[in-house]
């Protein structure tokens, strides 16, 4: 259901709530890496919210994530990419997000979105005074990344979007690394060095990370008022 801005007057956020950006490709690991993060961020008993998009009829990532966080605020957007002519949902979506009081939201990309994109869709009027980009995290597959980098591949639009992925992100996971070797591991590690520097790269396996490194700061908001009732 959609809301506008108004529709938050009866709701006073004292902080604009944090957003965290996961990107990556198919199978990459990025849903494994949300309900780390939605887990712990339970255990920190922070308010999570998620908007998330797939690509196909079936929204078995989406059931997932309901099946794994009981109550949790979920918006998500089916058959459809969140990109840049899709602003006008996505700021529909987190406006209607935001109705629930998160301490946090998670915003995971489906594999051919740019983050950088996204990112500059939270600077708009009618967002950028209740949300702020806190991290962008990129999860690579270790097995495929130097294959779909490699500047033999047929799909430049792949090649495009992997490195504004890589580019864009404050911390990259390097996962399934269980399944490649230290020679990979190295040329990974020099990829990455390659298109952004500033980045953190985490070498793991199955999505592991310290997620304190994304959520040490988030803290639970200091929230006036009652949200309306939608309908």
């Amino acid at each position: 259901m959609c809301i506008n801005e108004s529709q938050l007057k009866g709701v006073f956020i004292l902080q604009q709530v944090p957003v965290i950006i996961i990107s990556g490709f198919l199978g990459s690991g990025k849903t494994t890496l949300l309900l780390k993060l939605l887990k712990d961020a339970q255990t920190k008993e922070l308010r999570a919210a998620v908007l998330m998009n797939e690509l196909g009829r079936a929204d078995v990532d989406g059931s997932l994530i309901q099946a794994g966080s009981s109550g949790l605020a979920l918006e998500k957007m089916v058959d459809g990419c969140i990109c840049c002519d899709k602003k006008g949902e996505i700021a529909q979506c987190l406006l209607q997000l935001l109705q629930t009081q998160p301490d946090v939201i998670f915003i995971e990309l489906t594999g051919v979105a740019n983050p950088e994109e996204i990112a500059e869709s939270l600077t708009e009027p009618r967002l950028r005074h209740h949300v702020a980009l806190k991290r962008i995290v990129t999860v690579l597959d270790s097995e495929l990344t130097l294959e779909y980098n490699s500047i033999f591949s047929a799909d430049k639009l792949l090649v495009h979007t992997l490195r504004r992925q890589m580019e864009t992100a404050d911390v990259i996971l390097l996962n399934k690394m269980d399944l490649t070797d230290r020679h990979t591991t190295d040329k990974l590690l020099k990829v990455i060095r390659e298109r952004n520097n500033k980045a953190i790269p985490i070498i793991t396996s199955f999505s592991s990370m310290d997620t304190d490194l994304l959520l040490h700061d988030v803290e639970r908001r200091t929230i006036c008022g009652q949200t309306r009732q939608l309908g």
